[in-house]
């Protein structure tokens, strides 16, 4: 799956190790590292399990069409579907989203 990010800045801090630690820590810095490898292995959103750990799930309210994956305790990696324009998909399949934004990394919980 091709994968963007929403800033410049949480890409460096996803992509970057020591950046991530800092950020959030070294366990979920482990898990987001992973979580990133698992994406871009992925053909489609779909091919992300909905169950545990990874437990991606559509997200509604002011986060309608996003999807969120469980990182560590509450802390989850929020992704947008993008349509083949760039454009955000809030309407597509799982099965048919092969685009999406790392729009941020938080626990949305508190």
């Amino acid at each position: 799956m091709h994968v963007e990010f929403k800033t410049s800045k949480l890409k460096k801090d996803c992509e970057n190790l020591e950046r991530a630690q800092a950020r959030w820590g070294s366990e979920a810095a482990r898990v987001i590292m992973r979580r990133l490898v698992q994406i871009q292995a992925a053909e489609c959103l779909q091919d992300l399990t909905h169950e545990p750990p990874i437990r991606r799930h559509k997200l509604t309210g002011n986060r309608k069409g996003q999807y969120s994956l469980d990182l560590v305790r509450g802390l989850r990696l929020i992704l947008q579907p993008l349509r083949p324009d760039g454009g955000p998909d809030l309407t597509s399949d799982p099965s048919e989203v092969t685009r999406v934004q790392i729009v941020e990394v938080v626990d949305y919980h508190d």
